[in-house]
Parts: structure tokens; C-alpha cells; sequence
């Protein structure tokens, strides 16, 4: 943009290319559209708009039929070109199609979400790529259910079923809630009925070569209709329903506590489900979530001293900003600062080293950050990238021997493993220690200067070519 917010004439923006004019625009398409496949298939979506709802209909349903025919696999360097092909066709579906003829869009969207399993078992979607185009489908098509007048709610409810049951990769676990506003009491009372005779027929027919026989996401579903309906003991029933599934014990909590039942969210949170073994411990995670809601919940119901004490016990464990933030605003006036005090010294003396140099310097607590890091720095761990580097950058002004220490534990964390992927950020870190050096007073130190540990460094792992190579002279 130039001044006083004015594009440049040499810039490409909707007007410019638009002075160039139609017959000018036409040809550049075209010439596109030869070395591009994916342009050149959009340009034939693009000009059976002018066909109305038929010719465009048509026309998408011919690029429908065809994705729906490949089987071969999508060699990675064509995925990118495969992607933009499916959400093109996905974009003419909502943008163009849709103000015409709603249901015949809906028809499609349908179609196109139905290509999700093929097309996932077909490509490397590590980025989520395709993911992420599949799921916009699901929102795009619960959108234009909203947008149908008089929708056939038991119609809509067999289609979302059918969905859900052929959706190994879980791109349709938003469907019901997108679908609940055109399903309605009747749409949703239907998908009830549907699921349930479809858990029977499994049942029925006995194991399935699959690990649930899709039991799963049929139980999904009940849940998401019972979220949808605001009915928390619906939602409990079906997680007690299944033989041998792990109840979701949080996501009961989360929901009685919700609707204002923290009595009862209380007793699944210390008990569990009735009746069940608990099957494992809980995972770190899970656990940190379910101090989270007793802490919720002894709240709702006024139990303050009860919720603190939750407080400081997970802080204690985890060491979370946040939850100690939480617990001093709690305090009475003038307690803080002594809270304050006890909860430097549990960090200081933490069996977790490096969560506790996280923890002082996010704070921040600089000086308590600077001595942990000198006197535990055998503790840190170095393989801890992002941890450590955030922390060697929060300390580099104030404590330039403790941030260099810190850099200097991920450096010989990368040699000692001989972890040559991760050549380039050692060589970074020891760029940084070079840049700090100066400003380190090495007098009397116990750490070497930053020449003798470079020295060191080539006496230990002289031959790592691959490291040395990357730093710089």
C-alpha cells in the first residue's frame, strides 16, 4: 500500500486486475489453466455458473463423480494442487450453488464429505491439510441445513447418521452440533432412534473385524444429541451404556457443574463412575483437568477454603502460572507476599528442574530463575527446546552467565546424543553464548570463559563435522 492507504498501480488487487480488462484477464486464465490442472478445473466450475443451478449442478457432480473414482495414492509433490482441486469445488458448492438451490447444495456437501475416507487413506495429511477441508465441509453443510426453508429434519437425521458411521477419521465429530439447529426436537429425537437400532443391529451381528465395530462413534453420537439438547443425564446414561469403555468422568463434571450440580460433579470427580473399576491410573493431563473442576465446583458451592487448598496442591505438582495466580487472588489482603515467598521456594527446590526454571521465569522471578539455573544446570533438561530456550532469552539481559549456562546444557545435549537434527539449533545456541560473552564478568568463575568451553567442546567432538559445518567463525 502507498501513502495515505492507496494501492500501487503495480500491485494485484481485484480493481488493477480489472483495468486490465475482460478479453486481458481471459487469456491469462487460460494460460494459467494449461499449466495448472486444478486452476483449469475451477475455470470449468467457473464458467457452468453461467448455466444456472443446472448447468452448475451438472458440472460439480462430474468432478464429484470423478474424485469419487480414484483409488490410486496422491504422490506428495500433486497433494497440494489435490487440495486446492477439493476445496474449489467445496468453495463453488457454498459460494455459488448454495444461493440457488440450497437442498441440491446440501446434496453435494453430503457427497463431498462422503470422499473423506478415500481420499485420507490416499495422502500424507500430517499438516491436516485435507483435515482441515473436510471439517469446513461439515460446517459449511450444517450452515446450508440452516438455511433450507422448511428442512426434512428425519431426512437430515438419517444423513447425519450415515455420515458419522462411514467417518473413520473423525472429520464428522462437529456434525450434530452443526445439524442441531435444522435437526430440532423431532431431527434429533429421530438420530436418537436411528443410532440406538444401529448399536442393536452391532450387537445382533456379533464381533466385527474393526476394534469397536463402530460403536464408537455411534455412542458419539448419542452424546453430541444429548449435548445438543442440553440433557446432561442423557449424555451420563449413554456414557454408562457401553460395556468395557473407559466413562469419561471429567466430561460428566464439566457438564453437571455446568448446569449447577457440583454436588454431584463432586462425588464422580472423587469416586468415579458407580459401580467400575477405575481401569489405569489417570494420565497427568487428566488429572491436572480434574483438580480443575473440583476446583470449579467447590466454588459453585461456596467451599473457598476447600478450592484453595485444591489450588495449592496442584501448583505444588505442576507448577502453573495460572493456578497460583488464581490462588493468591483468592488470599486475604497482606497474605500474598508470604504465599508468594513458599511458592519461589517449592519451585527452587522442585524435583523438576527445568519446570521449575519455566516456572521463574515466567513468573517472572529473575534472580531465583538465575541461581536455579547455575546451581541445578546438571538437572535441566537439555533435550527441552523450547523450555530452556525461552528461558536462556528472558535471562539473557539481566543474568547473561545463567542464560549462557542454560544455552550451553542444550548444546551439549544435542553432541552428547549426537543428535544431528538438531546440529543447527546447537550451532544457534552457541552463536547466542558468543554474543553474551562479553557482557560476563569470567573473573573467579567456575564456568569455563567462552573460548575455553569452545576448546573443550572441539576436544570432545571434534569429528562432529555435521555440527561444526554450521557454526560460523
Amino acid at each position: 500500500m502507498g501513502r495515505g492507504g492507496l494501492a500501487r498501480k503495480d500491485s494485484v488487487t481485484a480493481a488493477n486486475l480489472a483495468a486490465l480488462g475482460a478479453e486481458r484477464l481471459a487469456a491469462l486464465l487460460l494460460e494459467l489453466g494449461e499449466g495448472d490442472s486444478a486452476v483449469r478445473k475451477r475455470l470449468v466450475l467457473a464458467v457452468a455458473e453461467r448455466g444456472g443451478a443446472a448447468g452448475l449442478i451438472k458440472a460439480v457432480d462430474r468432478r464429484l463423480d470423478a474424485l469419487a473414482e480414484s483409488y490410486a495414492e496422491i504422490p506428495w509433490e500433486r497433494q497440494k494442487a489435490y487440495a486446492a482441486e477439493i476445496d474449489g469445488l467445496r468453495s463453488v458448492i457454498t459460494q455459488s450453488l448454495v444461493p440457488i438451490d440450497a437442498p441440491a447444495a446440501a446434496e453435494r456437501l453430503c457427497r463431498l464429505i462422503r470422499l473423506a475416507p478415500g481420499v485420507l487413506q490416499r495422502v500424507d495429511d500430517s499438516n491436516g491439510r485435507f483435515d482441515d477441508i473436510f471439517r469446513t465441509a461439515v460446517t459449511d453443510l450444517g450452515a446450508v441445513w440452516g438455511l433450507m426453508e422448511s428442512p426434512d429434519a428425519k431426512a437430515i437425521a438419517g444423513e447425519v447418521l450415515a455420515l458419522v458411521q462411514n467417518d473413520p477419521y473423525g472429520v464428522c465429530d462437529t456434525l450434530v452440533a452443526e445439524a442441531a439447529p435444522a435437526l430440532g426436537p423431532e431431527g434429533l429425537a429421530e438420530l436418537v432412534q436411528r443410532a440406538r437400532s444401529a448399536l442393536a443391529e452391532l450387537d445382533e451381528a456379533g464381533p466385527s473385524r474393526s476394534p469397536d465395530g463402530g460403536r464408537y462413534r455411534l455412542l458419539q453420537a448419542l452424546c453430541d444429541v444429548a449435548d445438543a439438547s442440553g440433557d446432561v443425564d442423557g449424555y451420563i446414561a449413554v456414557q454408562m451404556s457401553d460395556r468395557g469403555v473407559q466413562i469419561d468422568v471429567n466430561g460428566i463434571a464439566s457438564r453437571l457443574i455446568d448446569a449447577r450440580r457440583a454436588v454431584e460433579a463432586l462425588t464422580w470427580l472423587d469416586d468415579g463412575a458407580p459401580g467400575r473399576r477405575p481401569i489405569g491410573d489417570p494420565s497427568p493431563s487428566l488429572e491436572w483437568e480434574r483438580d480443575r473442576l473440583r476446583i470449579k465446583a467447590l466454588l459453585q458451592l461456596g467451599r473457598k477454603p476447600e478450592a484453595q487448598s485444591v489450588r495449592w496442591r496442584l501448583f505444588e505438582q505442576t507448577l502453573s502460572v495460572d493456578v497460583l495466580r488464581a490462588y493468591l487472588r483468592a488470599l486475604p489482603d497482606f497474605e500474598d507476599d508470604a504465599a508468594l515467598d513458599r511458592a519461589f521456594a517449592i519451585a527452587a527446590a522442585h524435583p523438576d528442574a527445568t519446570a521449575a526454571l519455566s516456572f521463574l521465569t515466567t513468573w517472572p522471578n529473575l534472580r531465583a530463575a538465575a541461581t536455579l539455573a547455575l546451581d541445578r544446570e546438571s538437572e535441566l533438561d537439555g533435550r527441552d527446546y523450547h523450555a530452556l530456550n525461552a528461558a536462556a532469552e528472558i535471562l539473557a539481559d539481566a543474568h547473561p552467565l545463567a542464560a549462557t549456562v542454560v544455552r550451553r546444557r542444550m548444546i551439549d545435549s544435542v553432541l552428547e546424543r549426537a543428535a544431528s537434527p538438531s546440529y543447527a539449533y546447537a550451532a544457534k545456541n552457541l552463536a547466542a553464548c558468543a554474543q553474551l560473552a562479553a557482557d560476563i564478568d569470567w573473573t573467579g568463575s567456575q564456568w569455563p570463559s567462552h573460548a575455553d568451553y569452545v576448546a573443550d567442546l572441539i576436544a570432545r567432538h571434534g569429528r562432529k563435522d555435521g555440527f561444526w559445518s554450521k557454526v560460523k567463525p
